[in-house]
């Protein structure tokens, strides 16, 4: 029994590097796929766009001083911060919606509805990336800045940051809208967010993926579905000759495996965000939240 069960792990094992290698040699087949000028003269128009629109949207002084203070010094982002931090993502969010035309020319019902079910995805997903733990306090606070805060930086908190030194800004100490679930969850968070952050590394995948989740259908209910789909579709498209176009003939095989790596991370971001559904909210959050619903 010893032996047939090795002779039936080994022809496994030899199924599974035939399949491997059959697979490698096909795709090495392939024609190359080849980005040409106008594709490239596109993909920059909207990288610039996106970055024009995203900040566009400033955080102003007394975030950005609580972004330092957690940095130098590890003091917990107040709640208040917290809660305007999300809300400048969300601001940001929807106008670059509203900066795409193939946005605009859905129906009004259908802009309302998958801003209102992806918006949270993609604040997870930008979540994920700014709290990658490979960077640098400094690093993370430049990549969130609005156009006018790097006045505010240069003019009020210039001789801070020259005395002390940025550390990287985790996850758990900004939170503080909501309470952390359960140890298992919470490591289960973090490991996706570090998925999510090993895979998708550059600025122009982060933007395509935006738009990919932007234009998901999944769980909406659409008057013109079709034409959500399509959106959805163009960008995965251009994702898709974006990463295969930069391997060559020879590298089919890695590109192939970094676009499925590509969609696989949205998958991390949807249980991100259910994971995030499913905190309690801390009290001086709903207390933080009636006060500005009262105020306005």
């Amino acid at each position: 029994q010893i032996k047939v069960g090795k002779i039936y792990k080994e022809a496994q094992h030899d199924q599974t590097y035939y399949d491997k290698n059959e697979v490698k040699l096909r795709l090495s087949q392939e024609p190359e796929i080849i980005f040409t000028e106008d594709e490239k003269h596109q993909l920059d128009n909207l990288v610039s766009e996106h970055e024009k629109v995203y900040h566009s949207v400033n955080l102003g002084e007394v975030l950005i001083k609580e972004m330092i203070m957690c940095s130098m010094f590890t003091v917990p982002v107040s709640t208040s911060a917290a809660i305007r931090g999300y809300r400048i993502q969300v601001e940001r969010i929807t106008r670059i919606a509203n900066s795409l035309k193939c946005f605009t020319n859905l129906q009004k019902v259908d802009q309302v509805a998958v801003l209102k079910e992806n918006a949270d995805l993609l604040v997870s997903l930008h979540g994920a990336i700014f709290f990658d733990e490979k960077k640098k306090g400094m690093d993370q606070l430049l990549s969130s800045m609005g156009i006018d805060d790097m006045g505010i930086i240069k003019q009020m908190f210039k001789p801070l940051i020259q005395t002390y030194a940025m550390n990287h800004i985790d996850y758990k100490t900004f939170n503080s809208i909501q309470d952390p679930a359960n140890k298992v969850t919470e490591e289960r968070n973090i490991f996706l967010q570090g998925k999510v952050a090993d895979v998708i590394m550059d600025n122009i995948t982060t933007i395509l993926v935006t738009y990919i989740i932007l234009f998901s259908s999944d769980f909406c209910f659409l008057e013109d579905r079709k034409s959500v789909e399509r959106n959805q579709h163009f960008y995965l498209r251009i994702l898709e000759r974006f990463i295969y176009s930069g391997s060559g003939p020879s590298g089919h095989y890695r590109a192939c495996s970094r676009m499925a790596h590509t969609l696989q991370a949205v998958t991390c971001v949807r249980e991100m965000a259910d994971i995030k559904k499913s905190r309690a909210i801390n009290y001086n959050a709903t207390a933080q939240c009636c006060s500005t619903t009262t105020t306005r």
